[in-house]
């Protein structure tokens, strides 16, 4: 079974691309070095020049990441699945929600109406095993564990 972290990646892979520019990362990959380093920044670059310290870039993070979902639903089988509401059980096609099948006249030894075969009687699939991801889990998979602790 995969753990949480690799269920997460493709979308903040893909998160990333669409919404972290390069100046914004340029900004995480700074704050980063600041955060187990201190403000002695790596080399001397045009990067480094525009780093406004610490507590402006952290600002500056928290700020581009308002965009992020408050909660991620990935389902369990297919890790490529996602949805920001959580899963809600399917209707059955076969007996449109009843939990019977079409009126068929057949009948158990009871005399009660047979269940629905694809669904046995509960007139609903209920959604597989997912994953829910908050917030927080969200900016740890964008910007690392530590860093998202101070955005």
């Amino acid at each position: 079974m995969a753990d949480a972290k690799s269920i997460l990646a493709p979308w903040a892979h893909a998160w990333r691309e669409e919404h972290v520019t390069k100046e914004l990362q340029t900004l995480i990959n700074l704050a980063n070095w600041d955060l187990y380093y201190g403000p002695t920044l790596p080399g001397d670059s045009d990067e480094t020049a525009d780093y406004p310290g610490f507590t402006t870039a952290c600002k500056r993070i928290a700020d581009a990441l308002d965009d992020l979902p408050s909660s991620l639903y990935v389902d369990d089988q297919s890790s490529d699945c996602y949805s920001e509401s959580e899963p809600e059980p399917e209707e059955c096609p076969t007996c449109e929600g009843t939990g019977t099948p079409e009126s068929n006249g057949q009948v158990d030894d009871d005399g009660e109406d047979l269940e629905c075969p694809d669904c046995c009687g509960r007139g609903q699939f209920e959604p597989g095993e997912y994953w829910r991801f908050d917030r927080r889990d969200l900016k740890v998979a964008i910007v690392g564990k530590e860093l998202a602790g101070y955005v």
